[in-house]
């Protein structure tokens, strides 16, 4: 039913500002190497490693996260963390991320207050992300 589906979907709102990729308001982006190239995040290829960090307060309990990558060329490790409530920087994953779109999908716990992405020094792939969702579970 629509009407339960759009109830449902107004009640647990993204709290993620911009997270399509088709504008970088409401994201800091480190040393403004980031930018929006055909409505998604992209991180040109070379050897930096610069983040895309935004803050999210969650006191919801825990938390979704979603969000879709794809590599274009050269191999690329994205590094995803977050900061919890005690203000601990926890690395959530380093994603080998295979040439091509991969979706990716994980559970972090109540008390986030910001999220990060980032290539892992060393790497030279040349990426997008985009439909970045954070909604509590």
């Amino acid at each position: 039913n629509l009407a339960v589906a759009l109830t449902t979907w107004l009640a647990n709102p993204n709290l993620i500002v911009n997270g399509s990729g088709s504008s970088l308001n409401g994201w800091t982006n480190t040393n403004s190497w980031w930018q929006v190239v055909s409505g998604r995040f992209y991180h040109p290829s070379s050897s930096a490693y610069n983040g895309l960090v935004q803050t999210v307060r969650t006191t919801l309990g825990p938390v979704r996260l979603t969000f879709n990558s794809e590599v274009i060329t050269g191999n690329s490790t994205v590094n995803f963390s977050y900061v919890n409530g005690a203000g601990t920087t926890i690395s959530g994953a380093q994603l080998n991320i295979p040439s091509g779109v991969t979706a990716y999908s994980r559970v972090l716990p109540d008390g986030i207050k910001t999220i990060a992405f980032q290539r892992v020094a060393g790497q030279t792939g040349e990426f997008y992300l985009s439909n970045i969702v954070v909604r509590k579970t």
